[in-house]
């Protein structure tokens, strides 16, 4: 079964926030910006899903722009501290427990880390598209483009591969991506010379391949 798309809020549409909102959405999602610039809010109007003028300061600026109902938010406004303390307040208020904070430094981290933040990115570290499908797929643990247009990627195996080998799955003709080996705990298990080895709960593959077939291989459920 493929996986189910999910309803995001991206607060702040500056160069992050946008390059996220948009692969958020090519990956199927709905998704709604939010920016108090009109002509940040117009630059993307016509990529994503929905996009509206609001002040994230404000709760029932949020309320009324619908984002109670949205399974989870990404702030990513800025390196205005005190504006990020009170949207991160606002989006809880309004029942919104899943979200992602952009910090600007590594202060800006501890604080948010201390008012119970849990995920919180650099974007110096951390890259809007990695970001965006670590969100989309929180199954694909690590992604990363290796040369243009392929990627290796951890993933957390269906559950019809545990008992199943490596060779086992690189046979199988309908997988589009190639499973370089298993990760279990700290210990990277490689195929050469462990062929006969089984999957079991816990594991993560290594696999490599397009975005897409990877995208493909972790949603299917």
């Amino acid at each position: 079964m493929a996986r189910r798309k999910r309803s995001f809020a991206v607060i702040g549409l500056g160069r992050f926030g946008s390059k996220i909102a948009r692969e958020l959405v090519a990956y199927g999602n709905h998704v709604i910006g939010v920016d108090v610039d009109e002509r940040l809010v117009g630059a993307i109007a016509d990529d994503i899903t929905e996009a509206v003028i609001a002040d994230a300061r404000d709760e029932g600026a949020l309320h009324e722009a619908g984002l109670a109902s949205y399974d989870a938010a990404i702030l990513a406004i800025g390196s205005d501290l005190e504006a990020s303390i009170l949207c991160h307040m606002n989006l809880k208020s309004i029942g919104i427990s899943d979200i992602t904070i952009k910090a600007f430094d590594s202060q800006h981290r501890r604080i948010m880390e201390a008012l119970g933040a849990d995920d919180i990115v650099i974007p110096e570290e951390d890259a809007g598209e990695h970001i965006a499908q670590r969100l989309h797929n929180p199954l694909i643990e690590d992604f990363m483009e290796i040369c243009e247009g392929s990627y290796v990627a951890l993933v957390e195996p269906q559950k019809a591969y545990l008992r199943k080998t490596l060779q086992d799955l690189n046979v199988d003709g309908n997988l589009e991506v190639e499973c370089l080996g298993i990760m279990r705990h700290s210990l990277f298990i490689n195929p050469t010379s462990h062929q006969e080895e089984l999957l079991v709960p816990g594991d993560r593959l290594l696999v490599q391949g397009s975005r897409s077939a990877i995208r493909n291989f972790a949603d299917a459920r």
